[in-house]
């Protein structure tokens, strides 16, 4: 965001992906970063939105280091153990987009909100849960005194994701043809 053209005024919302899509679709954001492609892929032409893809990554498994070492996390662990993610809002996006992502090979304990990074982060550093990541993502923003492992799922099941920008297809907010210009050159 910081390497956008100083010329555009941004605004940075925190919201479940539900809530940037609607308001978006009201007109109170031109436009947003959502994540998508994992575990169901929505199409936005149907609501007059475009869906730019502007990131692709794959998401990860965050382990306790307490749970010993690992290469992979095995499909069975996450039967047995509560699986967290974090949105700052009752969102449950997140929730179906990873049960979605193992396509049925395995059902998770449980799959529960948090309403802060911290709270996650100590949940999964602890023991006491699981969670997923953007691979990339998680690589900038890891901490060694977290004691969490970035793991791929030992499975088949696709865990690739993107983050798409979206905005109403009809537009014509000031400086969204640059926004939208930037991401599709970077």
């Amino acid at each position: 965001m910081a390497a956008l053209p100083q010329e555009i005024n941004t605004f940075i919302s925190e919201e479940g992906v539900e809530h940037l899509v609607s308001d978006v679709m009201l007109g109170s954001l031109d436009c947003a970063i959502i994540l998508d492609n994992y575990g169901f892929n929505y199409d936005y032409s149907k609501m007059g939105l475009e869906a730019i893809p502007i990131h692709q990554d794959k998401m990860v498994m965050g382990i306790s280091e307490r749970l010993g070492q690992q290469e992979k996390i095995d499909l069975g662990l996450i039967k047995k153990m509560p699986v967290a993610y974090y949105s700052n809002e009752d969102s449950v996006y997140l929730k179906h987009a990873f049960i979605n992502s193992l396509r049925g090979v395995v059902k998770p304990l449980e799959v529960l909100r948090v309403n802060s990074y911290e709270q996650l982060q100590l949940l999964v550093g602890s023991g006491q849960a699981l969670s997923f990541y953007p691979q990339k993502l998680i690589q900038c923003l890891q901490r060694p005194v977290e004691r969490i492992d970035y793991l791929p799922l030992k499975t088949n099941a696709e865990q690739n994701c993107e983050f798409k920008l979206i905005y109403k297809r009809v537009s014509k907010a000031p400086g969204l043809k640059l926004v939208r210009d930037y991401f599709q050159e970077n």
